[in-house]
């Protein structure tokens, strides 16, 4: 009897713990269920604001890329004394040429070898004519239109030489 009597208030605790557990689940289920959809949307807000943060930042040096000046034209002027409109046409005409290779380029980057661009260009000489044509850059102004001012000297060729 001892024994049914202790398997009783067993059974009655059980059932006292499935009643309480139904009941805290009926009062807090609902407020719980609230909580995890507020917790599943904030997530996904979450991952979407974290999407646009990268795509933001991808336009951003996309933008930056598209900004960053790069040189789309050489323009040469001659200092005085200027040689005859001739020479001066061509000597223009092959210093644009020989300096197309820094068309397209970013100025910061042709900037960082601008010693190297002034010794390319510290005397040069081209043939036009039968003459000699030494041109010395003097000054370079490196931007989006890049200009090189130089000057010209002329020396004649001996062609008669044997």
């Amino acid at each position: 009897m001892k024994n049914r009597r202790i398997l009783r208030y067993v059974a009655i605790f059980l059932l006292g713990l499935i009643a309480g557990g139904a009941a805290i689940l009926i009062l807090h289920g609902r407020q719980l269920e609230q909580l995890m959809i507020i917790n599943r949307n904030l997530t996904l807000l979450y991952e979407r604001k974290v999407e646009e943060i990268a795509s933001l930042k991808k336009e951003r040096t996309a933008e930056k890329e598209k900004r960053e000046e790069r040189i789309e034209e050489i323009r040469v002027t001659l200092l005085d004394p200027k040689p005859n409109e001739i020479i001066a046409t061509e000597i223009v005409n092959r210093l644009e040429k020989d300096m197309a290779a820094l068309k397209e380029k970013k100025v910061d980057q042709v900037a960082e070898f601008q010693p190297l661009l002034h010794e390319l260009l510290k005397k040069r000489t081209y043939r036009l004519d039968g003459k000699n044509v030494e041109v010395q850059l003097k000054t370079v102004v490196i931007s989006r239109v890049t200009q090189l001012f130089v000057n010209t000297r002329v020396d004649l060729v001996n062609s008669t030489s044997p």
